[in-house]
């Protein structure tokens, strides 16, 4: 004490006297070492000096700091400097028992010193005690949004204000709970507030969403179990459409059973149609979830049919098949609907499509699905089954720029679907569209990979073929083949086709039984 006293007053003993003194072996020497230590004359540099130890990376440097924290510090001081120990310390303890006799109860407002992911060294704090319960929400919300759920349950323990949470605040909460990587744990503890059952059937929704986009199907069940979610089950429809929209959207199949497990008989067959077109474009495997509601009873041959057209789009006929195969209704779709789906599943097995591309029905086969199919055949290189692709009415109806596209955007649709149904697909033609007059001085070998008889070329126009046929020869053709020095290759075959139409007649064989 007398050392500190002295210290204070001015009395500076140098070190090399206080080690002189050590090395002689005289009794207590060391207070000397610490008084002047703790003798500062002016407060601010005693300030200025806590927060730069504070601020270390070292704890050891933090814990001398808090050895020279003096009896009194001011209320900004004191916040800021518990905001420091936040942030850089978050495993000493001691730091925070100091520090939070130092904070004013009046400040009231955690926030300032909350760094993400720390909110679990708080708990201590009986501030906490003290929140209201928008105060209460807004920490739990912080928590949540980080992904801490150690934070959630120590929080949740500390704070009584939670308990009085608004139904509107504890939608917000729950559906950051949902969101932050299916945290299961926090929305249990957030379904025993009282104010759960008094949550909105919107609100529910809203807060859903996420864990269904995501696929935390436990998640979903678990808010499953309050009052809205019953209203929401008995009321109106459209919100579950939604909701069962957006899972197969994100490609959830899991979660189309787990929203419809209260609410199967609610859908009725427009609103069945509708999601099983969305299962077709966008989550194969949630067909058969949606195909077993008892709204699918109700299918007919016209049903039946708009399916089977709708999986042309998509190249999804080897799920319709192993399932429509046995309706009652199948035998009643009709001819030109089942051509459809047969002609996209041969080519998609790399069976002959010759026999369909050539029956009267194929004029059903529209230009749009012509042309994802005359894409198919040329990135997976069906020399054959592009001949006879070539023969369907709606194949002489493209246009250049239609022709172009085949090899376009539709490629990436394509290639995605095929790689979904085969589980691989063939590499894929580079993107954009070449001039006659390009591809004539530029492709060295258009018609090596796919050699088109003349028949088949001259169903279409020149044009469109020299456009399709981009696909395949930028395949062959390297970005470094003009300095290589290669001489491009005749193109005679291409100015036959071009000089010379020549019509082209088959008689048409017997429709495949598989039809009938």
């Amino acid at each position: 004490m007398l050392a500190e006293q002295l210290s204070s007053s001015g009395v500076c003993i140098p070190y090399a006297s206080i080690v002189a003194a050590a090395r002689a072996r005289v009794e207590g020497v060391e207070v000397w070492v610490e008084a002047q230590q703790t003798a500062w004359t002016d407060p601010q540099e005693l300030h200025d000096l806590l927060h730069i130890a504070f601020n270390s990376s070292d704890p050891a440097v933090a814990g001398a700091g808090l050895m020279l924290m003096p009896p009194e510090l001011p209320d900004d001081e004191a916040l800021a400097l518990l905001q420091t120990a936040l942030e850089r310390h978050s495993t000493s303890r001691p730091l925070f028992a100091r520090l939070d006799a130092r904070v004013p109860h009046a400040a009231g407002e955690p926030d300032p010193y909350l760094p993400a992911l720390r909110l679990w060294q708080l708990g201590p704090l009986p501030v906490f005690a003290q929140l209201s319960p928008d105060g209460a929400a807004g920490l739990l919300e912080k928590a949540l949004t980080a992904g801490d759920r150690r934070s959630v349950q120590l929080l949740w323990n500390g704070m009584p204000a939670v308990q009085a949470v608004s139904p509107a605040r504890l939608a917000e909460l729950l559906q950051a709970a949902a969101a932050a990587a299916g945290d299961l744990h926090s929305l249990r503890l957030l379904a025993r507030l009282p104010a759960f059952h008094e949550v909105q059937s919107a609100e529910l929704a809203a807060a859903m969403l996420p864990a269904v986009k995501a696929g935390h199907e436990l998640c979903v069940w678990a808010l499953q179990d309050s009052r809205a979610a019953a209203q929401l089950a008995a009321g109106d429809c459209e919100v579950l459409l939604e909701l069962l929209t957006a899972a197969l959207h994100a490609d959830q199949p899991g979660m189309v059973p787990v929203l419809l497990r209260k609410s199967a008989g609610r859908i009725n067959l427009k609103r069945l149609m509708v999601l099983l077109q969305a299962a077709l474009q966008h989550c194969p495997a949630g067909f058969n979830h949606l195909y077993q509601l008892p709204a699918a009873a109700s299918i007919q041959a016209k049903e039946l049919g708009q399916l089977l057209r709708w999986a042309g789009r998509w190249f999804r006929h080897g799920i319709l098949y192993e399932v429509l195969n046995w309706h009652r209704a199948w035998s009643r779709v009709s001819a030109e609907d089942k051509l459809v789906g047969l002609l996209q599943l041969a080519l998609q097995q790399g069976a002959a499509c010759h026999l369909f591309c050539t029956n009267p029905c194929a004029s059903a086969v529209d230009e749009e699905l012509a042309m994802l199919l005359l894409h198919f055949a040329v990135v997976t290189e069906q020399r054959s089954n592009l001949e006879a692709l070539l023969l369907l009415p709606a194949a002489a109806k493209l246009s250049p720029a239609q022709a172009a596209a085949a090899s376009g955007p539709a490629a990436a649709t394509s290639r995605g679907n095929v790689a979904a149904s085969n589980g691989c697909a063939k590499p894929a033609a580079a993107e954009g569209s070449l001039g006659a007059a390009e591809i004539s001085h530029s492709l060295t070998q258009p018609l090596q990979n796919l050699s088109l008889s003349m028949d088949a070329a001259a169903a279409i126009s020149a044009d469109s073929l020299l456009q399709l046929l981009q696909a395949a020869a930028k395949r062959a053709v390297r970005l470094s083949a003009g300095a290589s020095g290669e001489t491009p290759a005749d193109f005679s075959a291409l100015g036959s086709v071009q000089s010379s139409k020549t019509s082209y007649s088959r008689q048409l064989q017997q429709w495949p039984a598989q039809v009938c």
